[in-house]
């Protein structure tokens, strides 16, 4: 028997703004998804439930991450969910989110860390390589 998503009664449809930002809105939420795929604001009947947008911070080799490339983008929406995934980068690390907000409030979130390997250029000998040692001391 295959499962098919089917929006019940009373629930309303999953709602989406698209955009720089993405907003996502369910049952009375709203999730709004900055640049860098993380969220920056969720409201519950028009208040605000954050007291500052989410971020990853990093410690690597002694000096805070700077994530300088960022992504965010709706891969999927339909009436029973939203589907919204993106990437943070920086000279060494790779991030992965995947976020599904289902009509119900049902809403599963997951976070990839990765190292950054060599660049086609750096592959091919074209560039010179950066450093591949990675010390990460904190992740939060």
């Amino acid at each position: 028997m295959d499962f098919v998503d089917k929006l019940i009664k009373p629930f309303t449809p999953v709602t989406l703004e698209r955009g720089k930002e993405n907003r996502v809105g369910v049952i009375g939420r709203s999730y709004l998804f900055g640049e860098d795929s993380m969220i920056k604001s969720i409201t519950s009947r028009g208040k605000e439930l954050l007291s500052s947008p989410i971020r990853l911070v990093g410690i690597e080799d002694d000096q805070e991450i700077k994530w300088n490339i960022n992504d965010c983008k709706v891969f999927s929406h339909s009436q029973e969910k939203a589907v919204i995934v993106g990437s943070m980068q920086s000279e060494c690390f790779i991030i992965n989110t995947s976020y599904r907000i289902e009509y119900d409030g049902y809403f599963d979130f997951d976070i990839k860390v990765m190292p950054r390997g060599g660049t086609v250029a750096e592959d091919f000998g074209l560039e010179v390589a950066k450093k591949r040692e990675y010390i990460l001391s904190r992740l939060w």
